[in-house]
């Protein structure tokens, strides 16, 4: 039986989209239908293809600000990243054009036989199948977008699960992709969560899977593939990113640079930075000076709140206590607390930054250290 499923918006709690969660019934017929509007999908021509996405695009531009402002209030982000997110999605439309017209174009190739014929050779580049995308809730339309952009350009059918915490936006992304002019079965919407997706991964149709997560998850993924060499499958997943400061740096550019690496989207982005490290000097000590001193002062709010804040809430008052628990962690393993983050009293899923200091930690703790997962405003200095 299907379990009601629904997505809130990290700011006061409101429904923003529900649904049911679709179990092995639901995976089966959306990966029928799938199979089905494939094979019409690939046998259009690339130019007929090509405009349906330039439409999508189209629909992005138009609808700018109402989708800009659904992603602020469903996952939480400053409005003037949301917009950013929007603007890159858009950007995604030619750039992918343009890359499959560089890159899986039909290509003759001539050869020389010792014999003195001349061979000729012709690469020519087909669909895989069905592509399974599962989608993030950090960036929930540009980063599934750059991966079903080229899907359908190459004609793939798609079928898109998203995160179970954005799926507004991914509901207001497949609409815009039907609004285009896109046959509804080329492209799905699978509603779920991690079971949904290990439903859909074990399909036999599935010919390539997509995942922008956590490397718990693409650990998970990979095991489960294990013996299906023939299914594509792309991982991108988070980390601990270290980030190196050299000692001739000014400390309030460094401040700047890092403060803003480690806390921009509040910390949800894969690419921000969890480990600053300076090198031992009287340097660096200034600079990390300065980076709390900074980071004490970004002020935290709401999206659309004024004045305009500088960090918003993480997606979920679960993700805000996993960030805490992360700190009280390193902190346990020695780490000395250099800023603590502050809770909002009106909003659980508002927190403030929070800087810890691994300089003089053993190497058993940093190994540790260096193998944890956050995703959030919390920050690792080290001198080394």
């Amino acid at each position: 039986m299907s379990q009601a499923l629904i997505s809130v918006s990290p700011m006061d709690g409101e429904v923003l989209w529900q649904g049911v969660t679709a179990g092995e019934p639901e995976v089966r017929k959306c990966m029928e239908s799938a199979a089905t509007a494939q094979g019409a999908w690939r046998s259009k021509s690339i130019e007929e293809r090509t405009s349906i996405v330039r439409r999508f695009g189209a629909e992005l531009t138009a609808r700018r600000t109402e989708v800009s402002t659904l992603i602020s209030r469903e996952v939480g982000k400053l409005a003037w990243d949301a917009d950013g997110e929007v603007a890159a999605a858009i950007a995604k439309v030619e750039m992918s054009i343009q890359a499959r017209e560089q890159r899986a174009a039909d290509v003759q190739i001539e050869a020389s036989h010792p014999s003195g014929i001349t061979i000729q050779r012709k690469i020519r580049y087909q669909p895989v199948g069905i592509a399974l995308i599962l989608g993030p809730f950090n960036f929930p339309l540009h980063l599934p977008g750059g991966q079903i952009i080229p899907a359908l350009l190459a004609g793939n059918a798609v079928v898109f699960k998203p995160s179970e915490q954005a799926m507004a936006v991914a509901q207001w992304m497949v609409d815009a992709w039907y609004r285009a002019g896109l046959p509804r079965d080329v492209l799905q919407l699978l509603p779920g969560a991690a079971q949904t997706a290990k439903l859909a991964i074990d399909a036999p149709e599935v010919s390539a899977v997509f995942l922008t997560g956590g490397r718990t998850a693409g650990d998970a993924i990979h095991r489960q593939l294990a013996g299906r060499p023939e299914v594509l499958l792309a991982l991108e997943l988070g980390g601990n990113n270290p980030i190196v400061t050299m000692d001739s740096v000014d400390p309030e550019i460094a401040a700047n640079i890092v403060s803003f690496s480690a806390f921009v989207s509040a910390g949800q982005r894969c690419t921000c930075a969890r480990r600053a490290l300076f090198l031992k000097s009287a340097a660096a000590q200034n600079q990390i000076d300065a980076l709390v001193s900074q980071a004490r002062s970004l002020r935290s709010g709401l999206p659309f709140s004024s004045p305009v804040p500088q960090l918003g809430p993480l997606i979920s008052e679960t993700a805000a206590l996993g960030v805490r628990q992360a700190y009280e962690h390193l902190v346990g393993l020695g780490c000395k607390p250099l800023l603590t983050s502050a809770v909002s009293q009106s909003c659980n899923s508002l927190i403030g930054p929070a800087i810890v200091d691994a300089t003089g930690l053993p190497a058993d703790a940093v190994r540790e250290m260096n193998e944890m997962e956050w995703f959030g405003p919390l920050l690792v200095v080290q001198q080394v």
